[in-house]
């Protein structure tokens, strides 16, 4: 992909096909990106044991990594089957202003092209409104559907702190969410019974 700053070449590394010296490569150049924290050790853990694959782009002239991201491509949908599912991505910010709407095209690329090959029916990922300030108008260009726009879509996450929360006072949560339940039923068929009302008195 040629781009007034140079040329972009981007590659694909498969989940479960990395060598160890492809996964320590991936690994170090995340580093180089983001610095090491949490999720770094859990990274290791993904690509030694094959759950998740990688694109890289960076200039034909230099080895430094321009933009990278790590997929999944067993992750199944019960409406639509085998998809891919973007589980993280990275942007040097040397490279930001020249080549990052060129890089993500070159990336998505790789993976529509992996969705044709293995009979994936959709890419996924998430943004949060910080990013979507900067990657709002690429991501319309690549075709992307804004299913929180479209479709209503809301996220919802429970951490693992939330949930042993949970467990510990399982039955004050169950009466709260059952109280709730209640009163949105009622609030239901007393909205379904002014419908009616108003049919009626329209006829």
């Amino acid at each position: 992909m040629n781009v007034l700053c140079g040329t972009l070449k981007s590659t694909i590394y498969l989940p479960g096909k990395l060598s160890g010296d492809e996964a320590i490569y991936l690994l170090k150049q995340w580093k180089e990106m983001n610095g090491e924290d949490e999720s770094t050790s859990n990274l290791t853990n993904l690509l030694r044991t094959g759950q998740v694959g990688a694109v890289t782009v960076h200039l034909d002239v230099r080895p430094s990594v321009v933009s990278m991201l790590f997929f999944r491509g067993n992750y199944y949908s019960l409406w639509d089957g085998q998809s891919i599912w973007v589980d993280k991505m990275s942007f040097s910010p040397l490279h930001f202003d020249c080549h990052i709407p060129n890089a993500i095209s070159a990336m998505f690329g790789k993976l529509v092209e992996l969705s044709n090959a293995i009979g994936a029916k959709r890419i996924g990922w998430i943004f949060n409104e910080e990013t979507k300030k900067n990657f709002y108008e690429i991501m319309e260009n690549i075709g992307a559907i804004n299913m929180t726009k479209q479709e209503d879509w809301h996220i919802y996450r429970s951490n693992k702190s939330e949930f042993s929360e949970y467990l510990t006072t399982t039955g004050d949560n169950y009466m709260k969410l059952n109280g709730t339940h209640k009163q949105r039923a009622n609030d239901l068929l007393k909205k379904q019974k002014a419908q009616e009302i108003q049919k009626i008195q329209h006829e």
